[in-house]
């Protein structure tokens, strides 16, 4: 019974994690858009599949994090310096990309990608491991070695059913493809730009 409620909430709030408009979301968007929607499903599965060790290290590092507030500051400044790189890159692909081509599909690339972008997002190893915190505190709960893997795999699939909600929306905007494609990148790199305030915050006043 507790395994089945780790499993729910877990499910539940990786889900509500991913809904508002964010890195791997958007990323996803646009390579269903600029792709198929085949290369951004799989580009979802090879985003979930990071979210399941992103959840697993959040587990296992809870309590050291929580115990050294100077390794999550470190942690947030590197993830600072990665979107303040994607920004930049965002913005001149914006600029660069007047006119919309479709891209052959690579589906083996789109998985990778997912995979990487996924990885540098940092947001949900803190995410995760707040979870973890909260959850111990549940009646029965342990974090035994196969509730660790129930949590990290709930986590994985409640992200890809998100990303999957995600990528059939979009779809059903056929007739402003055109227009979404052509601006992507602009919307990435606001995204960016956000995150970057939003961390800086963090680092800051946190």
């Amino acid at each position: 019974m507790e395994t089945l409620l780790l499993f729910i909430t877990t499910f539940a709030a990786a889900f509500a994690g991913v809904f508002p408009p964010g890195l791997v979301n958007m990323s996803v968007v646009k390579m269903s858009l600029e792709r198929t929607q085949k290369d951004g499903l799989l580009m979802a599965v090879g985003a979930s599949v990071t979210v399941f060790f992103q959840a697993l290290l959040g587990v296992v590092l809870a309590r050291y994090i929580f115990k050294h507030p100077d390794a999550e500051g470190m942690l947030l400044r590197t993830g600072l310096v990665i979107l303040a790189i994607l920004f930049v890159f965002f913005l001149f692909q914006g600029n660069k990309n007047k006119n919309v081509k479709q891209i052959k599909s690579v589906s083996g690339w789109s998985f990778f990608k997912g995979l990487g972008v996924s990885a540098i997002n940092l947001f949900p190893i803190p995410f995760f491991m707040v979870l973890s915190t909260l959850q111990k505190k549940l009646p029965g709960t342990s974090y035994t070695p196969i509730a660790i893997f129930v949590f990290s795999f709930a986590a994985c699939l409640g992200t890809l059913l998100m990303l999957y909600l995600y990528i059939v929306s979009f779809a059903k905007l056929d007739e402003k493809l055109p227009k979404l494609k052509k601006y992507s990148n602009f919307v990435m790199a606001i995204l960016m730009l956000i995150l970057i305030l939003v961390t800086s915050v963090r680092i800051y006043y946190g």
